[in-house]
């Protein structure tokens, strides 16, 4: 299609298989000269490969049962080298029974995100790279709604009496509130950080307050909008577990489960997004 001429405006049809573009090639219907003005010139590809992607989005329920969701949609982004993240190329919504399906074309990584108002996004990939004939893609999805309870982060660690995060700490916030709030922009977090009972009250509270802000700190600095954070220590006023025994011994892993960082939503950005 690209010649040694003057050729612009290419685009694309719906079906991907055909197209337009201008340019002032010879062979115009001019009568002036070869290549005096341009002309509008449709193409085909002779040969094309024809790639589906299909699948549906349900809502995981309590127990693992699942039911049928609508107003959903699946946002297909193109994965590349020649851009810093991946860009949208698709919305595609779902029918009243959560199903849905797209055209694809070959060659290309892409990221899938599927998405519904007040439910925690989900993520798949898919690669259609060195695929030569016609094939149909299923690539499906289960959302579970926003939850409004406290969800404890095990293995966030620190070290001993300080609030700096270790190294393996990090790593466990990457792959689990750093991409949760990637996949879900729109809503608000409360970091909440909690100790023992060992050492006082007061030094609990705001060793606590400082830990949460060195989640939300590190957080930030990964990209996060400081807007959807909130940190919030709460020394020892909230156990999950004993840290004594009944007969006043100490409980080391009663302790350990007191020690500890969850993440909480607790609201969403105002009219975020143009989704309805």
């Amino acid at each position: 299609i690209n010649s040694g001429a003057d050729d612009i405006y290419y685009t694309i049809s719906k079906n991907r298989e055909e197209g337009f573009f201008v340019s002032n090639r010879t062979g115009a219907v001019t009568v002036k000269h070869s290549t005096c003005c341009d002309d509008i010139y449709s193409y085909k590809q002779i040969s094309y490969i024809h790639l589906k992607l299909e699948g549906n989005v349900k809502e995981l329920l309590a127990g693992g049962t699942e039911k049928n969701i609508d107003s959903a949609y699946v946002d297909l982004y193109i994965v590349d080298k020649l851009h810093d993240a991946p860009f949208l190329v698709q919305s595609v919504p779902v029918d009243k029974d959560g199903n849905y399906s797209a055209k694809i074309d070959a060659g290309l990584d892409y990221k899938l995100v599927a998405k519904r108002r007040s439910y925690l996004s989900a993520i798949n990939t898919l690669s259609t790279k060195d695929k030569m004939q016609d094939e149909t893609f299923v690539s499906n999805f289960k959302l579970s709604k926003l939850p409004t309870h406290a969800i404890a982060i095990e293995n966030i660690n620190y070290e001993f009496d300080k609030a700096e995060l270790t190294a393996s700490s990090k790593i466990i916030l990457d792959t689990t509130i750093y991409k949760i709030m990637t996949l879900n922009p729109e809503i608000i977090v409360e970091l909440g950080s909690h100790t023992d009972s060992k050492g006082s009250t007061e030094y609990n509270q705001k060793l606590s307050q400082k830990r949460a802000e060195s989640v939300v700190s590190y957080l930030v600095a990964k990209g996060i909008p400081e807007q959807n954070l909130k940190a919030q220590g709460y020394g020892e006023s909230q156990p999950i577990a004993e840290n004594k025994h009944k007969d006043g011994s100490d409980n080391p892993e009663g302790r350990a489960k007191n020690r500890r960082t969850d993440f909480k939503i607790i609201g969403t950005i105002t009219n975020f997004g143009d989704e309805e």
